[in-house]
């Protein structure tokens, strides 16, 4: 490099030509408390999701939940063969598709992108409504959810250790919050009546059917319920990711489905699906009022919103890592792959908060709708990270390479790609023929992306050979590939 040298962290780490990357600066604990921000996420639907499935949602969070905890471990697997990979569960798809349909992997990068970025801006939305809720009833939410954004995508372009730090101070007093709220009932019985949660039924004023209402619902609890594999998106940079990436997976799949579990029977409990339902965006401050009075309101909705900031946070890293991958395989433009001095995917953090910004414009409050339309793409991830790590195993085997798990989870893999495709095709046309349209629009974006990368490199690689002298060809390196030193 010529000219004035930039100054780096000395444990920044370099790629071949001598630029920052990602830097394996994180412990395996800091997947953990991705999860735990992800199991906060439950408050985004849960309200409405009463509203219609009286107290059957029981049934769905436990569910949705319990089979995040089974992808915890396909998950585990394809990262310990791929721990280079940044961005998650999404990215792995390449390992099986990455040859001739390199556009299927794509895909599952993009469907990941577009199930997380607009999440940002409903935990930023729902943040505020606790706050306004609680501590600022005159104040514009969508101008309070940009200026939280603002902050939040600031402080991304400092590192993962600062983030690390910042989450688990937003963690501790969100968690020790909701602990209080969770474990009161235990020593005031008055306060939970069992009666609520039976017999599980759904109203009796619903429309449609029970199973039909379940699959609707079902679907969008994957968003918040499969949340624990938000953990892989920094398995890039963990250290050790090898040694530890089962054991960081497979525990943040246990706390996802204890919070899932244990949440809305006790919330349920303490003031009935009617009383979640009556206000579904700060669905938490009903518990609150009548477990703790004004005051423990006021706490819980200022930790509510703390929580919802943290979940915003594990999503930015999460988005952001996925599109630096996506322009490391090729299907994005370059510029997503530059780095800033702290190892910070720097442009795909803007590229995101761009976005954000949109979306809070587009859609101000009306958070559930967006969730719905943004779980298309996440499903179509969920299709096909367990396809894919079939294939992977397949392949392997043949080779005669060893696996990870036993061999029966191959079979379970093949369930978990049945089970997602019929929610990603039934759950979602419950949903009508707006969000279907939304999620099928914003999918097929990725195409001419991946077109205009495509006669991008073609463009430049003519250029070079023009311009190259013979004597210093080397091999080309396949459009997309990994190198050794990169890894």
């Amino acid at each position: 490099m010529s000219g004035a040298q930039t100054v780096l962290p000395v444990n920044t780490q370099l790629t071949a030509d001598g630029e920052p990357r990602l830097q394996r600066s994180v412990s395996w604990r800091s997947l953990i408390l991705l999860a735990i921000g992800a199991a906060l996420q439950i408050t985004v639907v849960m309200g409405a999701m009463a509203g219609e499935l009286g107290n059957l949602h029981l049934l769905v969070w436990a569910g949705a939940a319990f089979v995040g905890l089974v992808q915890c471990f396909l998950i585990a697997e394809m990262a310990k063969h791929a721990p280079h990979r940044a961005g998650g569960a999404a990215t792995y798809a390449q390992e099986a598709f990455g040859g001739r349909t390199s556009w299927v992997a794509a895909l599952s990068g993009w469907g990941y992108w577009f199930a997380w970025t607009p999440g940002i801006a409903v935990n930023l939305i729902l943040a505020a409504e606790y706050l306004e809720s609680t501590v600022w009833p005159d104040v514009n939410t969508v101008a309070l959810s940009a200026g939280i954004g603002v902050a939040l995508y600031a402080v991304n372009t400092l590192g993962l250790r600062h983030l690390v730090r910042i989450s688990a101070v937003l963690m501790v007093l969100a968690g020790l919050t909701l602990l209080a709220l969770l474990v009161t009932p235990l020593f005031q019985p008055s306060l939970f009546d069992a009666g609520e949660l039976s017999p599980l039924a759904a109203p009796a004023d619903t429309e449609g059917s029970t199973w039909e209402l379940l699959v609707k619902w079902f679907f969008v609890a994957t968003w918040s319920a499969y949340g624990a594999e938000i953990a892989a998106s920094i398995v890039a940079e963990l250290r050790e990711p090898a040694a530890k990436v089962m054991r960081a997976m497979v525990t943040a799949g246990v706390v996802c489905l204890a919070a899932f579990a244990i949440v809305p029977i006790v919330m349920t409990g303490i003031v009935g699906a009617d009383g979640l339902s009556e206000s579904p965006s700060t669905v938490f401050l009903a518990p609150a009022e009548v477990v703790f009075g004004d005051a423990g309101r006021l706490i819980v909705g200022v930790m509510l919103a703390c929580a919802l900031i943290l979940g915003a946070q594990a999503y930015i890293i999460a988005s952001s890592r996925t599109v630096y991958q996506l322009s490391k395989d090729a299907h994005l433009p370059r510029l997503f792959t530059r780095v800033n001095r702290f190892g910070v995917p720097v442009m795909s953090v803007i590229c995101d908060a761009a976005v954000i910004a949109v979306l809070l414009l587009i859609f101000g409050s009306d958070v559930v709708d967006v969730v719905a339309a943004a779980n298309i793409g996440y499903l179509v991830v969920f299709v096909l990270m367990p396809l894919g790590f079939v294939i992977v195993r397949v392949r392997r085997r043949r080779a005669g390479q060893p696996l990870v798990l036993h061999p029966v989870w191959t079979g379970i893999g093949v369930a978990v790609v049945a089970l997602n495709a019929v929610l990603l095709v039934v759950g979602a046309a419950l949903w009508g023929v707006e969000i279907w349209l939304t999620g099928l629009i914003v999918m097929t974006l990725i195409f001419p992306l991946i077109a205009w990368r495509r006669w991008r490199d073609r463009v430049d690689a003519r250029r070079h050979e023009a311009t190259a002298d013979p004597a210093e060809s080397v091999p080309a390196q396949p459009v997309g590939a990994t190198s050794e030193s990169e890894r």
